[in-house]
C-alpha cells in the first residue's frame, strides 16, 4: 500500500521528505525557434502567446517548495536557450548557490548552441548536462523543421560536432514516430558514430488522437497530414505500440551483440534492466517515483507535476508565488491538488493484477491517459508487456553464458 497525500490506497506516491525531486524550468514557456510537427507544449495549452520568461523569483519560490529534497533541474521550453546569455548566467548562479541542487540538464533543439553558450554551460557549478534532440538523418528528422518548413538536420549536426570537438559528453533525445519506427538500424548507426555520446533516450510519439492547440502558419505540410475520413490530427506520425516494439528489439539486439552498451546508454533499455535486477531506474516509467517526484514550472510563476501532462491534469499552483501552500505536501493537500492526483493515479487501477507489474513499474501516466482516451490503453500495457518479457529473457540467456 502506498501512503499518498489523500492517505493510503493506489495513489501515485509524493516525494517523501528526503526523497530526490526533478524540477523542470520551462524558461520561455512554449516559444521556440524551430517548429516541429508533434510539439506537445503547443498543444498543451495553458499558456500565455506572449513571449515570457521565467523570472529568479519564480525559481526561488519552486526550490522552496522542494525543502531539503536533492533536486535535479532540467532546463527546458520551447527552446531554453531563447532566455539568452546573461538571464542564463544569473540563473546558473542561483541554482548554484542552493546546496540541494544536485545536477543541472538542459535539453535544446541545438539551433543556437555554439562556443559562447558552451563556456558558459561549462562554468557553472554544477556543470550543466547536454541533451540534443535529433530523430536521425534527414528523412528521419523531418518533422523537425523551421518556421519556412525547412530541415533543422544539419544545424544539429553542427551542434553535434562542436560538442565532439570540445570533447563534451551530451546525451540526445530520438522521438520514435511513423517515419523512423521501421528503421532502428539506421538511427544505431548514426548515434554508433558520434563519439562523444553517453546517453540516448528514444520516445515513442503516442499522439493517437491528438491535435494542435493553434496550427503554426509555417507549417503548410501540416494540412496534408489531417485524415480526410474523421479530421484527426497525430495519428499521421504517430507510432503503434507494436511497432514501437519491435524498434526497441532490434536496436537492443545491436546495442548489446556490437558492444555498445559499453559507450552509451539508452533508455528505456537501462531502466527495464536496472528494474529487472532490483535497482533504482533512472526512468519514471518504469519506477514507482512518477508524477509526484517530477515538478515544472512555467513562466508567470505557473506550478505543476510533470510537464508531459496535460495543463489541466498536472496544474497545482496558478502563480507559485502567491501559493497558500508552502511545502509540497501542503501542495497536493488542496482540493486542487487532491483532484490531480486522483486523475493521474487512475491507471495504476489496471496493474494490481498485471503479470508483468513486477518488470514493468506501470509506465508513464500521461502516455497511458492519452491512450485510454483514445480506446487504446490495452495496447499501452499490451507493448509493456511483450517489452519486458522479451527482455527478461534475453537477460536470461546472457546470465546462463557468463555462468
Amino acid at each position: 500500500m502506498t501512503v499518498t497525500a489523500t492517505g493510503v490506497g493506489a495513489r501515485i506516491p509524493i516525494a517523501s521528505a528526503l526523497d530526490p525531486v526533478t524540477l523542470i524550468l520551462k524558461l520561455v514557456g512554449d516559444v521556440c525557434n524551430i517548429n516541429c510537427y508533434y510539439c506537445f507544449e503547443k498543444r498543451k495549452g495553458g499558456q500565455s502567446d506572449d513571449f515570457d520568461r521565467i523570472s529568479i523569483e519564480e525559481v526561488r519560490s519552486a526550490l522552496d517548495l522542494m525543502g531539503d529534497r536533492p533536486v535535479a533541474v532540467h532546463l527546458h521550453g520551447g527552446e531554453p536557450l531563447l532566455y539568452g546569455r546573461e538571464n542564463m548566467r544569473l540563473l546558473l548562479a542561483e541554482l548554484s548557490a542552493r546546496d540541494t541542487v544536485t545536477a543541472i540538464q538542459i535539453q535544446t533543439n541545438g539551433v543556437l548552441l555554439d562556443e559562447a553558450w558552451l563556456d558558459l554551460l561549462e562554468s557553472s557549478t554544477p556543470a550543466v548536462e547536454i541533451g540534443l534532440s535529433l530523430d536521425g538523418d534527414e528523412q528521419h528528422n523531418s518533422y523537425r523543421v523551421n518556421f519556412a518548413d525547412r530541415q533543422t538536420v544539419g544545424q544539429v549536426r553542427e551542434a553535434v560536432d562542436l560538442l565532439c570537438r570540445r570533447s563534451l559528453p551530451f546525451g540526445m533525445i530520438s522521438v520514435i514516430h511513423d517515419r523512423n519506427v521501421d528503421d532502428p538500424d539506421a538511427l544505431f548507426d548514426l548515434v554508433s558514430d558520434i563519439p562523444s555520446l553517453v546517453s540516448l533516450n528514444v520516445v515513442p510519439c503516442y499522439d493517437q488522437g491528438t491535435a494542435p492547440r493553434e496550427v503554426p502558419s509555417g507549417n503548410k505540410g501540416l494540412l496534408e497530414l489531417i485524415d480526410a475520413s474523421d479530421g484527426s490530427v497525430g495519428d499521421s506520425w504517430a507510432v503503434d505500440p507494436q511497432a514501437y516494439v519491435a524498434f526497441l528489439r532490434r536496436f537492443t539486439e545491436r546495442w548489446i551483440s556490437e558492444g555498445a552498451y559499453r559507450r552509451f546508454n539508452v533508455e528505456p533499455i537501462m531502466s527495464a534492466v536496472r528494474r529487472r535486477r532490483g535497482r533504482a531506474p533512472r526512468m519514471c516509467h518504469y519506477s514507482e517515483s512518477k508524477c509526484g517526484h517530477i515538478y515544472t514550472l512555467y513562466p508567470g510563476g505557473r506550478f505543476g507535476s510533470c510537464d508531459e501532462l496535460p495543463a489541466a491534469n498536472s496544474l497545482l499552483a496558478h502563480d507559485v508565488k502567491k501559493a497558500a501552500a508552502t511545502t509540497l505536501d501542503e501542495t497536493w493537500a488542496t482540493p486542487l491538488g487532491r483532484k490531480q492526483l486522483q486523475v493521474i493515479s487512475a491507471p495504476l487501477d489496471e496493474c494490481a493484477t498485471c503479470s508483468a507489474q513486477s518488470l514493468c513499474g506501470g509506465g508513464c501516466m500521461a502516455s497511458r491517459l492519452r491512450m485510454r482516451a483514445v480506446d487504446r490503453a490495452e495496447d499501452y500495457c499490451g507493448y509493456r508487456r511483450a517489452f519486458v518479457f522479451w527482455l527478461d529473457g534475453i537477460m536470461h540467456k546472457l546470465e546462463a553464458q557468463d555462468a
